[in-house]
């Protein structure tokens, strides 16, 4: 036999209202560590530009003496640096293009004749 419904249902719930919590917990964990992983890499490149042997693990202990600067939301004190403008992106392609020794559609349309 399955049960008085009621008690079923409460159980079902209890359930639901379980899982919800632990997918919550989880999201928290993920977002706050993953914050805490950027901080942690923003001080391991300031380490790197004065000691060219700093290790991780350095910046691990030192990012642990320095939590005051990371924020209580997880965010990291320094804001992150803008994307590139859209010039600055189309400049680039075609760097690249012309160091490869590929030819811009821009360039390949303008040799055609009409």
């Amino acid at each position: 036999m399955i049960g008085n419904p009621s008690v079923c249902f409460i159980v079902f719930l209890l359930f639901i209202v379980f899982i919800v919590i632990c997918l919550f917990i989880i999201y928290i964990l993920y977002i706050m560590g993953e914050k805490w992983f950027e901080f942690v890499k923003r001080i391991h490149t300031e380490g790197k530009q004065k000691n060219a042997g700093y290790l991780f693990k350095e910046a691990m202990a030192d990012a642990s003496k320095r939590k005051s600067e990371w924020k209580k939301d997880g965010s990291t004190a320094v804001s992150a640096k803008a994307s590139p403008s859209k010039k600055a992106r189309k400049s680039r392609k075609t760097k690249k293009a012309m160091k490869g020794g590929k030819k811009t559609r821009k360039s390949r349309k303008s040799k055609k004749k009409i």
